[in-house]
């Protein structure tokens, strides 16, 4: 996992914990999220704004949905495809 992927990770984990006030101690990169209920479809929309507003990129509400965001992993990966550049 590069610095870039570590970066992300601790955003995702931060939101999680500060926003939606999980304990994620046992959440680690292949854990799923969505599938699992730890994450909801509100908490979806909203990690998907943070995600939009602190990296600048656009996120189709399409897109929002487990096969891109049930994991940290996942959405690591999502992100890079949408990035510009």
């Amino acid at each position: 996992m590069g610095a870039d992927d570590r970066e992300l990770a601790a955003m995702i984990l931060g939101f999680l914990r500060n926003e939606l006030a999980l304990d994620v101690a046992e959440i680690g990169e292949h854990s799923a999220l969505v599938t699992t209920g730890i994450l909801d479809s509100a908490g979806l929309v909203r990690l998907a704004a943070l995600l939009e507003r602190r990296l600048r990129i656009r996120i189709p509400d399409r897109d929002i949905n487990a096969e891109n965001f049930d994991t940290i992993r996942r959405i690591q990966t999502y992100v890079k495809h949408r990035a510009p550049g």
